[in-house]
């Protein structure tokens, strides 16, 4: 029994911004993930021998694409890069691009790599939110030869020296501070950014009441700058994602009148994943918990934001419950504006910072923590910040550039502790992205796209031995055998000139079943004009199943010289054709015309400009006056200017 299963991705993605039509499946920005206990087949088996292909229909052929499996358990990632060689296991995840897959296969268009029928394969189907469907195939392919796609869409870079770490996207590059903090964005311009940063930081604000051995403080306020490093970071580098995981603590210094001190807690780590296009971002903020040294017990304020650089020239702010007042944005120039700051509670939301150098969306689907609903802040001001209460001294620069985020009001703390995860998807895009593109990813959002996942075994119903196409003047004569046929319901003949996109369905020869004995096939392509053809077979079940053959060609060429056929039949009454060709070589004017037997002119069948080439004409016994002609000896003659051919024919009543 073929086995299947059904699994759901995480964020549907959006077509590039340049694409016209958002509904293209190619523009897609999201990557997939299967789990391995979705290839049951595969357990077991080294990862460097499964991989992805993309079947293209039109041409009949399979190509390799970027993919990765990352060795995973229930709490952490590993390096799948080592020289130990990884297996696959139920918890590990496969992953490549939906903008990567192809066409449907049938079950007997397979690879043709040695061994790679051994096992099953396994066929991926995606769908999106309209019905678009496109597939790729899994397969257990032990030949060291596959020619891997050079494609690395992510890179990571290590400190080296003074420069920083780094995420190097083929799409933008995302460098780190020494604490493991966002430093810079910037997109390249291939990809329509300007290859300059126009990101400040990230910005985290959480003002709350705070005690350690006892002493307490209120309206404490802890930034972006009280969370540390708690060890050596650790990252995994692959083709379609990488990861970059570091253990975090939070320093906090305690002043009352009678103590002050500085103390460290560790907190969860944080565990970032890149993609091509965005990044997953999932920050813990405790809301009241008690650690070894500190206890936050009243959260009064909590914010996370991203502050852009100065230097970035036009910019702007779009939020999806700002567009009826700005529909336009607002511009980011140290000038605040009042925007809405209402979101949309359980449900996914959007805010862009757009400019010439790049654009950053953020898009998250936000809900109450506590009972606390959050709003949008946005601060556009040279000094300060939009905070309400306690100190409004800012991070950084000390400036806010079009400041954008989210933000809590009083958390009552729980018993027993915990975090806040504060979980977004940053996308980082070229320059000047509008906000109906923003609304259009953040809509798909809501409807991701359906992965099913088939195991497909290696049954080939028809063994095709021979496929061949002669040309003979203007006909193209198809001939295929078979050495067996099951449930073989025949073949449809379809052919394209080859300079066309699409084929075209000519003939269905009827199969023969099931039989084990050879079978052989005829079909005869007639009246072509000049050209190159492709020839393919689309053989179909009897289930509806189908395959497609490899592609033939064959040339229709011009005759190498003028040639007239006898008419047909002869005699005749009333009317005959007549067969001629016309030679690459001929003169400019080609003509045909019927004389009787004094060598008078009865009719002119052609008289135009001579186009090589395969022609018949039928005559129908009148002359040009439009009047039958009678019984008697008839003579035709071809000629071209400089050659002339003559023939006789009879006409009886």
């Amino acid at each position: 029994m073929k086995a299947m299963c059904v699994c759901k991705i995480g964020l549907a993605a959006l077509l590039l911004y340049a694409l016209p039509v958002w509904a293209q499946f190619e523009g897609r920005l999201d990557a997939v993930i299967i789990k391995g206990d979705k290839l049951s087949a595969y357990g077991g088996q080294e990862f460097k021998f499964i991989k992805v292909f993309r079947y293209d229909s039109r041409q009949h052929a399979w190509r390799i694409i970027p993919s990765q499996i990352d060795d995973c358990d229930e709490r952490y990632y590993y390096p799948s890069h080592e020289a130990t060689p990884k297996n696959l296991t139920a918890r590990d995840e496969l992953l490549f691009m939906a903008r990567d897959a192809g066409d449907f296969a049938s079950v007997n268009e397979w690879i043709p790599y040695p061994g790679s029928r051994d096992m099953p394969r396994y066929q991926i189907e995606l769908t999106d939110s309209i019905g678009q469907r496109r597939y790729l195939y899994a397969y257990f392919v032990p030949d060291a030869g596959v020619e891997e796609d050079p494609t690395d869409y992510m890179r990571y870079r290590p400190v080296v020296g003074s420069a920083p770490d780094s995420v190097i996207s083929k799409y933008y590059i995302l460098s780190y501070n020494p604490e493991g903090l966002w430093y810079s964005i910037s997109i390249p311009i291939a990809e329509n950014g300007n290859d300059q940063n126009f990101f400040d930081r990230l910005k985290i604000r959480m003002q709350a009441d705070i005690s350690a051995y006892g002493f307490s403080t209120k309206d404490n306020l802890l930034t972006e700058d009280n969370f540390k490093k708690n060890g050596e970071s650790r990252y995994i580098d692959g083709k379609i994602r990488l990861i970059k995981t570091w253990e975090l603590k939070v320093r906090i210094t305690i002043k009352t009148t009678y103590f002050s001190g500085t103390f460290e807690q560790p907190i969860s780590p944080l565990v970032l994943k890149y993609y091509p296009y965005y990044n997953e971002f999932s920050f813990p903020l405790p809301t009241s918990y008690s650690g070894d040294q500190i206890k936050v017990k009243q959260v009064d304020m909590l914010r996370l934001s991203t502050d852009l650089q100065p230097k970035t020239a036009v910019l702007r702010m779009y939020a999806n419950n700002d567009l009826w007042q700005h529909p336009d944005g607002v511009a980011v120039d140290r000038v605040n504006d009042a925007v809405s700051t209402n979101l949309n509670m359980a449900a996914w939301n959007w805010w862009l910072q757009a400019g010439s150098g790049g654009s950053l969306l953020t898009v998250g689907y936000l809900q109450p923590i506590l009972g606390v609903t959050p709003s949008l802040y946005y601060w556009d001001n040279p000094t300060g910040t939009n905070d309400t209460g306690g100190t409004k001294l800012d991070t950084g620069d000390m400036t806010s550039w079009g400041d954008t985020g989210i933000k809590y009001g009083a958390i009552v703390p729980q018993e027993g502790g915990g975090n806040i995860n504060m979980a977004f998807r940053f996308y980082f895009l070229g320059r000047n992205i509008s906000p109906d593109s923003a609304y259009a990813l953040k809509s798909q959002t809501a409807y991701p796209l359906n992965v099913v996942v088939r195991e497909q075994g290696t049954v080939v119903p028809v063994e095709l031995t021979a496929f061949s196409a002669t040309t003979k003047q203007n006909t193209i004569h198809l001939a295929w055998a078979t050495a067996s046929e099951t449930n073989n319901l025949g073949f449809e003949v379809e052919r394209k000139e080859a300079t066309a996109d699409s084929w075209q369905t000519i003939a269905f020869i009827k199969g023969n079943g099931t039989v084990v004995s050879r079978r052989d096939y005829v079909h005869e392509d007639a009246d072509l004009a000049l050209g190159l053809y492709h020839y393919r077979l689309k053989q179909i079940d009897t289930d509806g199943a189908f395959a497609y053959s490899t592609i033939l060609e064959a040339e229709v060429a011009a005759p190498k010289e003028m040639s007239l056929a006898q008419n047909y039949p002869n005699p005749f009454n009333p009317t005959t054709t007549i067969d001629y060709r016309v030679a690459q070589n001929s003169a400019e004017t080609i003509t045909l015309s019927i004389f009787d037997m004094l060598g008078r002119t009865v009719r002119t069948l052609v008289n135009e400009p001579a186009q090589p080439g395969y022609y018949r004409i039928l005559w129908d016994g009148r002359d040009d006056r439009g009047r039958m002609t009678g019984s008697g000896v008839y003579f035709y003659l071809l000629s071209d200017g400089r050659s002339r051919i003559l023939h006789k024919m009879i006409k009886v009543q």
